[in-house]
């Protein structure tokens, strides 16, 4: 079965992501800071709610799949906007539980630091795993924690943004 769960964040399209190039602001974390909630539906049209406070950290989102389910894969997608200091994944780690409580990890990958010759855009990341089933899967995704040296931000850790979740 598949849960396809959407999480639009106001700040997550790539075309409106020239807030703090078109500002002028040298420091974007006075654009991004408190962003505000938002909420997504999924397949079936129930509403899930998502909150949502923009921060430079890990992302760490616990999804309850309402009942056990088989899984095997999770695909998300992250807009990356170098300029605005949003960059893509470094590390994804997958766990799935019964009860909510106990998790087993059952994928974890790192992933290469950006260069300056790479595009900004949509970035997709399936991460496929052994068949496992589970009502509960978090999902932790880690962000560059430093920006190289080539990025006026360097030093400064850089924002993660995701739009999109969908377990299979």
């Amino acid at each position: 079965m598949k849960k396809s769960i959407a999480m639009l964040l106001a700040l997550v399209l790539c075309l409106s992501l020239c807030a703090c190039g078109a500002s002028g602001k040298a420091n974007p974390f006075d654009a991004f800071m408190d962003s505000g909630n938002t909420a997504s539906q999924d397949d079936n049209n129930e509403m899930i709610e998502f909150e949502n406070t923009i921060v430079a950290d890990d992302m760490d989102v616990t999804i309850d799949l309402c009942r056990v389910e088989e899984i095997s894969s999770v695909t998300f997608h992250n807009c990356v906007e170098k300029g605005d200091w949003i960059f893509d994944v470094r590390s994804v780690a997958i766990e799935v539980s019964e009860d909510g409580k106990n998790f087993e990890r059952v994928f974890f990958g790192e992933y290469p630091g950006m260069q300056e010759s790479d595009r900004n855009g949509l970035y997709v990341h399936k991460q496929t795993f052994a068949p496992v089933k589970a009502r509960y899967m978090r999902i932790m995704a880690s962000p560059e924690n430093v920006m190289p040296d080539w990025h006026p931000g360097k030093g400064y850790p850089a924002f993660l943004f995701v739009d999109e979740i969908v377990v299979n």
